[in-house]
């Protein structure tokens, strides 16, 4: 199979460096690290982002599930894919579902953006569970009728098997937003 040229860049720079690991592994360990440091100027970095989505959210649960979605269940099981210091779910709890929402997993690669959005799930009143990893370190039987994700998808190397693995963790009828 023929390397893409992103990939065949990171392969040599691991040969610059002597990496001795697959270039999924180099990117996941690189993901992490980068997240991690982030972690502790992340908010005040991206400041911009806590001033514009809460509006965007509200325009979306409100015209889009409320709306095009009138099924929607009364509990809700919300995954935030790449939580980071918990922007996403922070927002969704601002709108008008936020009363649906029973359970929230946060899911990161960073432990240290996971202990960030734990912090702020203490202010939530609704029970959390972090998650450290990629999806497939979540439980197998887990579904969820909202997952969302924010400012990840430039992360992940394989969208076409993120997005199979999104649906298979999607309950009957649920929704999927990326912001």
């Amino acid at each position: 199979m023929a390397l893409s040229d992103a990939q065949a860049i990171i392969v040599e720079i691991m040969k610059r460096h002597c990496a001795h690991c697959s270039p999924a592994e180099f990117h996941a360990a690189l993901n992490e690290t980068f997240h991690d440091f982030e972690s502790e100027i992340y908010d005040k970095e991206h400041a911009y982002m806590w001033e514009s989505l809460p509006a965007q959210f509200s325009i979306l649960i409100n015209d889009c599930c409320l709306t095009a979605y009138p099924d929607l269940p009364k509990e809700i099981r919300l995954l935030d894919v790449g939580c980071g210091t918990g922007l996403a779910s922070d927002c969704l709890l601002k709108t008008a579902i936020r009363t649906r929402v029973k359970a929230i997993d946060l899911l990161d690669v960073s432990q240290r953006m996971l202990r960030q959005a734990s912090r702020r799930a203490a202010n939530w009143g609704v029970p959390t569970t972090c998650h450290k990893g990629l999806l497939d370190c979540l439980p197998a039987s887990k579904r969820y009728e909202l997952i969302v994700t924010c400012s990840v998808l430039h992360h992940v190397p394989d969208l076409s098997d993120f997005l199979r693995t999104i649906r298979t963790l999607q309950a009957d009828g649920g929704v999927f937003l990326r912001l």
